[in-house]
């Protein structure tokens, strides 16, 4: 059966909408069968998007592995001055984060892509909640491609559970950016932040 972190577009739909609240205000998503998480935004993206709060993510933001787009979305719809840009490998993931974006009143450009394979220009922030069931080795490949996509100042925040690995991960990203922060650490979860130049 497809996976959500293959390109496929003949899966069933099934659609269903859910809503979920940040920041004080109310956001409703169109999911359906086949894409990450279609019963309701999960703990590892909230985590992530309350980190990116913290970090005062802004400028040019790429979701990255957006699913139907929840974390872009809210971001977009969240914090100032964000300009979003998000990709999926999965092309109903990809249609539904369009179309997400559209009924929470935000602008999005959105990019069917394999990695980066589609998506040209540099980003102040990248969030991503990698596709782990996809194998160690193409997470580490969009640890390393993000590099080449962030500003000068740019920054990639992460997240990842230590029973996915995180602590192995955390030993690639410094092997890629040097210096890295681990700016969330509870429950085994971890987020963590890099950039270019470090931290």
């Amino acid at each position: 059966m497809p996976q959500y972190f293959e390109s496929d577009g003949g899966l069933k739909r099934n659609f269903k909408r859910i809503a979920y609240t940040y920041g004080g205000r109310e956001f409703s998503f169109l999911t359906c069968d086949g894409v990450f998480a279609k019963d309701g935004v999960d703990p590892f993206s909230a985590a992530l998007l309350d980190c990116a709060g913290d970090c005062g993510v802004t400028g040019d933001v790429l979701d990255m592995g957006c699913g139907y787009g929840a974390v872009g979305v809210i971001a977009a719809g969240t914090f100032p001055g964000v300009r979003l840009c998000q990709s999926d490998i999965n092309r109903n993931a990809a249609e539904l984060a369009a179309e997400n974006a559209r009924l929470n009143g935000v602008a999005s450009r959105v990019i069917l892509s394999d990695g980066y394979e589609n998506i040209d220009g540099l980003f102040d922030w990248v969030l991503m909640n990698p596709p782990i069931h996809a194998g160690k080795e193409r997470v580490y490949r969009l640890f390393g491609d993000t590099k080449a996509h962030l500003k000068e100042k740019g920054k990639l925040l992460v997240v990842i559970h230590k029973k996915h690995g995180a602590e192995s991960a955390l030993r690639e990203l410094e092997r890629v950016y040097g210096e890295v922060g681990v700016v969330y650490r509870k429950k085994g979860l971890y987020i963590m932040m890099c950039g270019v130049s470090g931290t």
